[in-house]
């Protein structure tokens, strides 16, 4: 249940993320307010990245509270560490190990993670393990994309409609989002609640250019090497432009790809 590293492991992936929390924080803390994280939970983050959610997670749970991040790129987890003793978290903490690694001594009040189960061949097993880990009762969240549900921009914009052609091609689990209330039920949780969440941006300047560009880069050598062909820019920065002069000239819109939020709770007898 190893996630496939679909974006990669690199230092413009991280750079990406960044430039994604920017837009997408406001939605996960809106999740996980929803979902009930509170002051003193003892919460696991899932494929953490460079912490954002981490972070949302920890001013919630406050100082008697405790976050854990798990992720495999260690580069990810040395730069989050660094930002958790910037901000003074010490109620975070991170550890390198995949997903399917989820071996810990005492159980969960909350289980989350962003843009994970998305990447994951099988995400009820990977919420399956996430029951087993939480305390009777306990939380779930996550917020994820779908690109099965195509926002297109308008006017339209042919790069970013190949931009979702790409997407909805390569990625593991492109209906996530939408099947999300499904495997919440599947996998043993009660009371599921989900809603669509996600941005549409555009003019001059909106980083949405530069994280569609990163995100599609990423994978479209392993898209083509799968015999699949697009017509892109190989280069992130001559994409960005290309998409930006598109959106701005038109006056148009650049939707981010369309995301899910979450949250149910584990059945007493799962």
């Amino acid at each position: 249940m190893q996630p496939t590293a679909t974006m990669g492991y690199t230092d413009s992936e991280r750079r990406r993320l960044g430039l994604q929390a920017e837009i997408h924080n406001p939605f996960t803390e809106a999740l996980l307010r929803r979902a009930g994280l509170s002051r003193g939970m003892r919460v696991l983050d899932l494929g953490c990245g460079i912490g954002d959610v981490v972070f949302l997670a920890a001013q919630l749970v406050g100082r008697d509270g405790s976050v854990t991040g798990i992720d495999v790129d260690e580069r990810a987890l040395d730069h989050a560490r660094e930002r958790s003793q910037q901000q003074g978290l010490r109620q975070v903490s991170f550890e390198r190990r995949p997903v399917e690694d989820l071996a810990f001594g005492e159980p969960f009040d909350a289980v989350i993670g962003r843009h994970i189960l998305i990447h994951m061949p099988d995400p009820i097993g990977v919420l399956k393990r996430a029951a087993q880990l939480l305390r009777p009762g306990g939380i779930v969240a996550f917020h994820e994309y779908d690109f099965s549900l195509v926002e297109l921009a308008y006017p339209p914009s042919p790069i970013r409609a190949e931009l979702a052609r790409l997407f909805a091609r390569f990625i593991p689990a492109p209906n996530m989002g939408a099947r999300l209330y499904h495997d919440f039920l599947k996998s043993g949780f009660s009371f599921p609640q989900c809603q669509f969440d996600g941005g549409i941006d555009g003019g001059a300047g909106s980083p949405g250019y530069e994280i569609l560009a990163q995100a599609s880069l990423s994978i479209l050598p392993r898209a083509e090497a799968a015999g699949l062909r697009f017509q892109l820019p190989r280069d992130p920065e001559e994409l960005a432009r290309n998409l930006e002069r598109e959106v701005v000239d038109s006056m148009g819109s650049c939707p981010l790809p369309l995301s899910v939020t979450g949250h149910a709770r584990r059945m007493p007898s799962a």
